[in-house]
């Protein structure tokens, strides 16, 4: 379970060197000072992260990054990284470091977890390359049972309660088998949940892939984008005008050839909006995501919606 600083800047000067004897009074502190033991669950497993293999990040002497880590059936498991100099490159510094002891230990990926309050650390892995490669819905309420003193809200409020996997292969990645009843079923929702979480953290390369052929139809304007440089260009008229747009989600249903998604969207007019100069006013508005496959392809996006709703929201009083 990772936590780490949104807004890393590119790698600069940091030394990297394994993980050493006379870290291991520094490593025990400095994984409990963010997750409140050396106990830490991911995927349903607990790891003594104090006594893993890692990486430490040194500048001018002094030591300024951790990254623990775990080798398994050739993937690599980022379980915690720290940056204690913020701002400065020192978390992009470990997760390239990572992928060079990964490579050398032959591995074809690597990957990790984080919570779904951690939307800054799923900014950065995105920037960083990595994928997400599933939402893990209800997961935390499972870790609880291992580490009871995992909190059930993050200090803003957000309930906690998903693990996001992230991931990025170091080779080719494998082909998808065929898939039918159950594992199509969940592969589609795997698909929904890793798409709208790439949408709230606005990495829109992720979004694009999780299509086969990109097309959104907007039923509440009556608007289609298809294609990828039409649905890129509706992500930018969109989220220029709604910086911080993103979804909540409450519930996903099957159907034989498509996932519903219920959800309520929120965002903060700050940019134009056609001739509607920004108010500064906040919106929710309740919507249902139509998710349309063919086989275990997303070929479309239709979302209802009451556009009339969300410019009431938008009027000034």
């Amino acid at each position: 379970m990772t936590r780490t600083d949104s807004t890393d800047a590119a790698p600069s000067a940091c030394r990297l060197r394994p993980r050493a004897p006379r870290d291991d009074a520094w490593v025990a502190e400095s994984i409990a000072s963010v997750w409140g033991a050396v106990d830490v669950v991911s995927r349903g497993r607990v790891h003594r992260a104090d006594q893993l293999p890692g990486l430490v990040g040194e500048r001018d002497g002094e030591r300024v990054g951790l990254l623990t880590y775990h080798v398994q059936d050739g993937a690599l498991e980022v379980v915690t990284i720290q940056s204690l100099a913020p701002r400065t490159g020192v978390g992009s510094s470990l997760l390239d470091g990572a992928v060079r002891v990964a490579r050398d230990a032959g591995c074809h990926r690597i990957w990790l977890v984080t919570t779904n309050d951690n939307t800054g650390a799923c900014a950065f892995y995105s920037a960083r390359g990595m994928r997400v490669r599933a939402v893990h819905a209800g997961a935390l309420e499972v870790s609880r049972g291992l580490k009871p003193s995992i909190p059930t809200r993050a200090e803003d409020g957000t309930p906690l309660e998903d693990e996001i996997e992230f991931e990025q292969w170091l080779g080719a990645e494998p082909p998808v088998p065929a898939l039918s009843g159950a594992a199509l079923r969940e592969h589609r929702e795997a698909l929904v949940r890793r798409h709208m979480q790439a949408e709230n953290v606005h990495d829109f390369d992720d979004v694009i892939a999780t299509f086969a052929h990109p097309r959104y139809e907007l039923v509440g304007t009556g608007r289609v984008h298809d294609g990828e440089e039409e649905v890129r260009a509706y992500f930018q008229q969109s989220r220029g005008a709604f910086p911080d747009q993103r979804n909540e989600l409450h519930a996903l249903h099957h159907a034989d050839d498509a996932v519903l998604a219920e959800f309520d969207l929120l965002g903060t007019h700050l940019g134009p909006l056609g001739d509607l100069a920004p108010t500064g006013r906040a919106f929710r508005v309740r919507m249902a995501a139509l998710f349309v496959f063919e086989g275990a392809d997303l070929v479309c996006e239709r979302v209802y919606f009451d556009s009339g709703s969300i410019l009431r929201q938008l009027e000034r009083p």
